[in-house]
This record gives structure tokens, sequence and C-alpha cells, in this order.
């Protein structure tokens, strides 16, 4: 899957941080029935099926409308389906059932969940006060359900709308409206095979009739949704916050009658991995309680939790230290160092404590932060020095939102460090690994001498979100010394920009001998370099001679799109090419692929030479590209479009190239972006 929750909740344990007035934020907002073609007139439940990437919606009310149309097309609204499969943007059906109670007049679904567990779908109906269990399979899905269980215990009112599955525990959380607004846990009883409530907690005084419900991946949070706002609660049920619907003010939007609630990944196939949305259905007028209002105005808003950061206690550079080095000196293992703007001369060794070393950019997501923040090496050997040589892999520092420039080394590591929202400049190299590895995100690189980013020694490394751009030498240059194991170094480069290198946008360097490594190489831009996209070489030479090394090393390059290169890909013994697109090589496309490498789908156009016989270059699409030159995004009607494979066999098992959440359309689109409706 394409995010990294893990990740992201380490690294906000790391820092401290904790939530205060936080805010969402309108992504998009669709009317389901004029502008999808799911057509859902009153929407209520909706929920996320991460194995299919879609989200499930229920439409509580439109069995009602009988024979009714729409006034504007004739068009019959009911039509045997009130539980609809659509893509994150609501832009494609994938799927329409009718959830039937063993009552069909009393069908009206208002909460909905998929159960990641057991793949079942549970629904709750607030008349019957039940919980339905149906089945969701390819071959068999909702109609009778297979079992239910009563929400109300102990002779007490519940009012079951929105139902959502805690992930810690596999637990169904109902909210219950009006009345007793709460939030009521059930368990899974295997002997019984039911669920029977556990535990409750209260939504009042913070929320009035709830609808709603959703839990946050990452902290485990509990959101409920109603027309007066939504609330955050802790598992346990400790309230947090309320949101307003201000964020609304000025976007001709508003949300009539709020109903379901899910997170899932942003609609836009392009976003980053991990970036979350919350998904919140509107049923629009109730047209129970006003039939002579019917009306035909289901809507999906898609939002965006911004949590605004806040750092206990950190150590404060220049107000209470007036070096960085300083700082470093006097912190303790797991604190913050906040960096106001400034430039700070002189090389700063971090040692092996682990640390988060931060400017005000990680408190206000300003750029300006950035640039303004300046670690200058004074043309030292090092900016920033991560891990001590006799205390090696003790620490994992953060290093956020800085420029980072002048030395010999931008930053030289012997220990896994986390660098992001940070430009690095006029060094030799950006990055110098000896060792460690760690994340690299939403980064810049740009004019330095040698490479952007050189990994030596066994260093496994995440690259991803990045410009790279300029390099004297390499993009990425990648050293395969001598690791024979056990453990397997994972180099994954994905979704970056990496242009005019020097020499190759990535360099694989062997040393004739077989190392326990791993690249994937996945959805980036490539283009511009003056020699190779990806070249291989061997025997320590670290200058390209177009020798297309056969290394032995697995090698993974999919989804990516290679332009202007003198050639876009050389070498490789055990390499697998899928979905690429490879437009403007200026000797040829591809040389020296060999072994049992294997050359799936991809797009050639415009190379000098193919590299290769036809037969040899696996299933080719020969076309122009037709995409947008600033972005190499593909147009609507580009070949690219829908064009690439979904998993391809290879060395015995089955590749995943794209999950389902990833793409639009019936297909993956070749190439590093998915064209997209929403794209401006």
């Amino acid at each position: 899957m394409r995010y990294c929750y893990l990740w992201i909740a380490c690294l906000f344990l790391l820092v401290s941080v904790r939530a205060e007035a936080d805010r969402l934020e309108l992504v998009r907002y669709t009317n389901l029935w004029t502008d999808s073609p799911a057509r859902i007139a009153d929407a209520a439940g909706v929920t996320y099926v991460s194995d299919r990437g879609h989200l499930l919606i229920a439409d509580s009310e439109i069995s009602e409308y009988g024979d009714h149309t729409d006034p504007a097309t004739g068009e019959l609204v009911f039509k045997g389906h009130n539980v609809f499969e659509v893509s994150l943007d609501a832009v494609e059906v994938h799927g329409r059932w009718l959830a039937t109670p063993p009552d069909p007049k009393r069908s009206e679904p208002v909460g909905i969940v998929w159960h990641p567990g057991d793949g079942h779908v549970y629904v709750t109906d607030d008349d019957q006060k039940r919980i339905f269990r149906y089945a969701f399979q390819d071959t068999h899905s909702f109609g009778l359900p297979l079992a239910s269980a009563l929400t109300s215990f102990d002779e007490r009112y519940t009012d079951p709308e929105g139902i959502t599955v805690d992930p810690a525990s596999g637990d169904l959380l109902v909210v219950s409206g009006t009345k007793e607004e709460r939030v009521l846990r059930f368990r899974f009883d295997a002997q019984a095979d039911t669920f029977r409530f556990v535990s409750e907690f209260t939504v009042t005084p913070h929320l009035k009739d709830p609808e709603g419900i959703a839990v946050h991946p990452v902290s485990g949070h509990v959101f409920t949704v109603a027309s007066d706002g939504i609330a955050e609660f802790t598992r346990e049920g400790s309230f947090v916050q309320k949101f307003n619907y201000s964020f609304l003010e000025g976007s001709g939007v508003t949300f009539k009658l709020p109903g379901g609630g899910t997170f899932a990944p942003s609609s836009d196939p392009n976003d980053m991995r991990d970036a979350l949305s919350l998904y919140i259905t509107c049923r629009g007028i109730d047209n129970g309680a006003f039939p002579k209002k019917n009306s035909l105005d289901g809507g999906l808003a898609e939002l965006r939790l911004v949590r605004v950061r806040s750092l206990s206690s950190p150590l404060r550079v220049p107000s209470e230290y007036s070096t960085v080095q300083a700082a470093v000196d006097a912190a303790s293992p797991g604190d913050t160092i906040l960096v106001s703007p400034g430039v700070y001369p002189g090389s700063i060794d971090m040692g092996s404590k682990t640390l988060a070393l931060v400017s005000e950019h990680f408190l206000t997501a300003d750029s300006q932060a950035i640039s303004a923040t300046v670690l200058n090496g004074s043309g030292g050997k090092f900016v920033i020095r991560v891990g001590d040589p006799s205390l090696r892999g003790t620490g994992r520092p953060l290093i956020y939102g800085f420029t980072i420039r002048n030395a010999d080394d931008g930053i030289t590591a012997s220990d896994p460090f986390d660098l992001m929202y940070c430009r690095v400049t006029e060094t030799t190299d950006g990055i110098d690994y000896e060792g460690g590895g760690g994340t690299v995100r939403n980064c810049r690189f740009d004019r330095n001498r040698d490479d952007a980013i050189d990994l030596d020694g066994s260093t496994a490394v995440l690259v991803e979100q990045c410009e790279i751009v300029d390099s004297g030498d390499d993009g990425v240059e990648v050293r395969l010394h001598p690791h024979p194991g056990p453990d397997t170094l994972d180099i994954i480069l994905r979704d970056n920009l990496i242009s005019g290198s020097g020499e190759d946008g990535i360099q694989l360097i062997g040393y004739d001998v077989v190392t326990a490594r791993r690249f994937r190489i996945e959805g980036n831009r490539i283009i511009q370099s003056a020699k190779v996209g990806i070249g291989m070489m061997s025997g320590a030479n670290t200058r390209e001679n177009f020798e297309a090394a056969p290394l032995t090393e697995e090698v993974v390059v999919i989804h990516n799109t290679f332009q202007d290169n003198e050639i876009h890909i050389s070498g490789g013994a055990r390499l697998l090419l899928a979905n690429n697109v490879l437009v403007g090589g200026r000797q040829v496309a591809v040389k020296g692929i060999a072994g049992s490498s294997l050359i799936g789908r991809n797009l050639f156009w415009k190379n000098v030479g193919l590299g290769g016989d036809r037969d040899q270059l696996g299933d080719v699409v020969e076309a122009a590209p037709g995409f947008v030159e600033e972005s190499l995004r593909p147009y609507p009607d580009s070949p690219m479009v829908d064009s690439g494979l979904l998993e391809i066999s290879w060395v015995g098992r089955v590749w995943e190239l794209s999950t389902a959440h990833e793409f639009r359309g019936k297909a993956p689109d070749l190439g590093a972006l998915e064209h997209w409706v929403g794209a401006k």
C-alpha cells in the first residue's frame, strides 16, 4: 500500500507533538447525483475498502422514492440499489447492490463499514436497532444478511447511526444519535457468531445527534460527525477537540445533514503516498421529515486534517544557545532543538544522539522558513555529521526544514537519520552515506558538485518526493560494497524528479561480488541525464562508459518516465522493467538487459534506437506519449492512460505493480504520473 503510517507515528513520537487548534480543510466536494455516475440521492454511510481501493456509500432513503423520477432528466431515481462502490473521487462506479434486511420494505442502510478482518460489510439500521452482517465477495455480495445483532442492551435506548472498525482491536464502534448520544463498542464472540456490547463513552455535551463515525488509522482517535461539527476523542473516549464548519466559508459548499465518515487515501493518485483524507457524506434535506421537499442532493466531501504542531520545552537557538552545536552538546536523547531563522556557520556534529533538529517550518509549514534558516558549513568537511564510529547504529535523528550548504558533504552519516523538507545545495555530495540509511523526503538537492546522494557501505534508504536537479555527477550513486547479509538492504527511490545529472540519474556500481541488496525504482521522472537514466557499472568504476554491467542484485523499475537521456537504462541481470515510458533516448532506449531480467509492457517513442529486437523488449507500446511537457502528466487521450499492467509474473512469483487506490480507470497508466480528472 502507498502509505507509511507507522513511520509517521514514530516521527511524531520523536518530536513530542501535541495537537492544538488543529483544522480541517476542504479538498473537494462532489454532488453524488449530478456530478457522479453513481447517482446517489441521499448518501448516508461511507467506508473504505482497502483491498479494492474504493469507497462504499450507503443510501438510506433512495428506496423511498418508489417510482419517482428526476424532474430534470426524467430518470428513475431508485433502480433497485442502495449501496454503491465508487472510486475515491466518485468519478467511477465499480458496483451497485441492494442491502436487504429480512423485511425488504424497511431497507434503510444508515451506517456502513467494511471489516478488513473478515471481509464482511456491517450495516446499521436505526429503525430496527440492529447491526446486519452482509457478504462482500466478487461472487456474492449483499442480498439477505448473514447475521444480525441488536444494538440496544439492558433495555436502554439506542439510535444506531454510523459504524466503523477499530483497527487495533477489530471491534465495531457504533455512534448512537438522539437522546443518549454516545459511542458503543461491540466485540466479536466467535462461539455465538455475533458481536456483543463491551463498553461505551458519551459524546455529549460536545455534539448533538451524531450521524457518522471514523477512526484515524495512525492515532486511533475516534471522530464523530454531526450537523454542528466534528468531534475528536481518544480511543478511550476522552474529548480532544471539536471542528466546526467554518472551513466551508467562501467555498460555495454547505453541509446539509452530514452523515457517515471514513479515513482513506487521498483521491489524487499523484499525492504523497501516505496522504490521508477524511471523507464525509452529506444526506441533504431529510426526505423523511420533509417529504414534500424530496430532493436529490447527496454529497461527498473530502477533507484534509491539518495538525497544528507545538513542541514541549524545545532547546532554542539562538535565544537559549548561541549555536546549533552548543544546543546539540546540551541535549539529551529524545530532545528537540528549534532553530530560528538566520545563518549558522560551521559544522554540526550530532554524534549518536537521537534528536530532532527542526526549523520553524516544522511548526508553521511556511516554506520561507526553509530558505531563511541556513546551516552553512563554511567550506568545511561537512555541514552535519550523524553517527559516532565507536557507537554505530545507536541513534536516528530527524533533520527538518533547513537550507544546508557550502561544505564538502552536506550530511555525512554512519547512522540512520531522517531528512525532511530541506534544501541541500553547493556541496560536493549532498548526502554521503557511509552506512545507516533512513528516509529522505520532500527535499530539494540542487547544484551539488558531485552526487546529490551517495550511498556507500551497508546502507538501506527510502528517498521519495524529492527534486534532485543539476548534480555535477550522478543524481543518486550507489556503491555495492560487499554486504553478504543476513539482512537484505532495501534501497527504494520513488516519486522523485531527477533532472540534469552530469553523468547518470541513478548509478549502481558493482564490486564484482554478489551482495544482499534489493532496489525498487518507482514513480520517478528521470530526465535530461548527460549519460544514462539508470546506469550499471562493474569493477568499482564510477566513470560512466556505457558498460551495461550485468549486476545480479534484484532491481525493480516500474512506473517511471524517462526522457532525453543518452541511454535510459543500461545493464542488469535480474531486472524487472514494466509500466515505464521511455522517450527521446539519444543513443538507444535500453542496453544490455540480460540474465533472468524481464521486460514487460513499456511505451517507447523517438529513441534513436530501441536497444534490441522488438521480441526482446516485451510488450512494446510505440506511440507518441501525449503528456504535458512541464510535468510529464498524461493528457486524457494519451496512449499512456489505462495501458499499464496490474501485475506480472517474474522469478517464480506474481508482482503487484499497482494497488487499486493508486490509479483511476480500468488499469494503471504507463509512466510516473497518473491521469486524473482533478489535476490542474
